[in-house]
């Protein structure tokens, strides 16, 4: 039996926005998502923006994210405005 456990920070809460199914070359659809989330682990936090990606192709799944982190939700912001800019 398989068994789980957690390593590292969890995330202290999430939200999604722009999620939308987009397709490969291939025709194959992808789920994809904007997401803003707070990671904490006690007394040390961070606030983060990141586009996600998901497929599943049979018994195969794939995720690919790309995510931006700063000590505050307007600093994340500020972050990824710089990127898309």
């Amino acid at each position: 039996m398989a068994s789980a456990r957690r390593v590292g920070s969890a995330f202290a809460s999430g939200s999604s926005s722009n999620d939308r199914l987009a397709r490969f070359p291939d025709g194959y659809p992808v789920r994809m998502a904007d997401m803003d989330f707070h990671l904490g682990d006690g007394d040390v936090g961070f606030y983060g923006h990141a586009r996600i990606a998901i497929s599943i192709r049979e018994g195969h799944y794939g995720f690919v994210t790309c995510g931006l982190m700063g000590n505050s939700a307007e600093e994340a912001g500020r972050d990824v405005g710089a990127v898309r800019g």
